[in-house]
């Protein structure tokens, strides 16, 4: 038997498996999240982006600012910092180029925002990440679409493919289900009470993995698929690289080789790129692991409002 076959006969049984699952899921009308993990999965309402998506669709007039990415982005935000203006953030968790492409495809067009702000964040741009688990964080918490069959496709796993279309059928089956309470984040891009959280240095140092780190060109072209399609009418269009920890950044052996590809991307769409851990602009921002992140690379809301202050004091200058 070819191996060919061997995987076609595996995806078949994986997706009788989802599919009956769904349908006991359904019955039972119960998350199916609690059915078959490793064949179809579901997420929590993380960083509330169900709430984050609906105000973005709900709107009625052109935003002034439109953050899109990973939840390095999702922190990026500080509503303090934006008082005034009118910014939606529609980022979540383990967002790789390939969901953004279809995220933007769904979602933004030339009248959504004066300024698009855009992930470069290397993680999720490296061979170690596949898509799944952006595409089923989308999945979960906002309604089934054609571009989120496209996306699943697109990560071409059966885990991803038979997530989207269990969730889908979920929610047409129990769409009071499809919002769950959100979880209180501490960077203020939801109404939820800030709480100042911050890293730990001696976990943080635990969990790091020195090396090199190898980027997708697949990611990479999808990224490039995502700039030219925002990149309409009089939308100005900015690359950002959020800043992580200095001891994050260090422990990347080959740093410049993350930075150089969205250079590139930036220069062939004529869009502008701010790398917030180059020399200049770590040194204007002063942050520091223990009282301005999270962990290694997220930011709490103290370094969030010092990120947010200077890229809008750099986007107006």
């Amino acid at each position: 038997m070819s191996k060919r076959l061997i995987r076609v006969l595996i995806f078949a049984i994986g997706l009788a498996i989802a599919y009956s699952a769904t349908s006991l899921a359904i019955v039972a009308n119960k998350p199916v999240r609690d059915f078959v993990p490793n064949i179809l999965s579901s997420r929590d309402n993380t960083n509330s982006i169900t709430e984050r998506l609906n105000s973005y669709t709900d709107r009625n007039q052109k935003l002034d600012y439109l953050f899109i990415g990973s939840s390095n982005m999702v922190r990026a935000s500080n509503r303090n910092a934006l008082e005034g203006l009118e910014y939606e953030n529609i980022s979540s968790g383990s967002q790789t180029p390939l969901n953004s492409y279809y995220l933007a495809k769904r979602l933004v067009d030339e009248n959504s925002a004066e300024v698009i702000l855009v992930d470069t964040y290397w993680h999720t741009s490296t061979t170690e990440v596949n898509g799944t688990e952006g595409t089923v964080h989308l999945a979960s918490n906002f309604p089934f679409s054609l571009e989120w069959l496209q996306m699943a496709a697109a990560v071409g796993l059966p885990s991803a493919i038979n997530s989207t279309i269990a969730n889908g059928l979920w929610q047409h089956f129990w769409p009071e289900n499809l919002t769950v309470d959100p979880v209180e984040i501490d960077t203020q891009t939801t109404n939820a009470p800030p709480k100042l959280k911050t890293a730990n240095r001696e976990k943080v140092l635990r969990r790091l993995d020195p090396g090199p780190v190898t980027m997708s060109e697949r990611h990479l072209s999808y990224f490039d698929k995502l700039i030219e399609h925002l990149n309409q009418g009089d939308t100005r269009v900015v690359m950002i690289r959020t800043p992580v920890s200095k001891e994050l950044k260090d422990s990347v052996d080959n740093y410049p080789q993350t930075v150089e590809p969205f250079v590139q991307i930036a220069q062939k769409h004529g869009v502008e790129f701010y790398d917030f851990n180059s020399d200049e602009l770590s040194q204007r921002l002063n942050l520091e692991l223990t009282t301005d992140f999270l962990d290694a690379n997220h930011l709490n809301s103290l370094g969030a409002g010092k990120l947010t202050t200077l890229l809008l004091e750099i986007l107006e200058s």
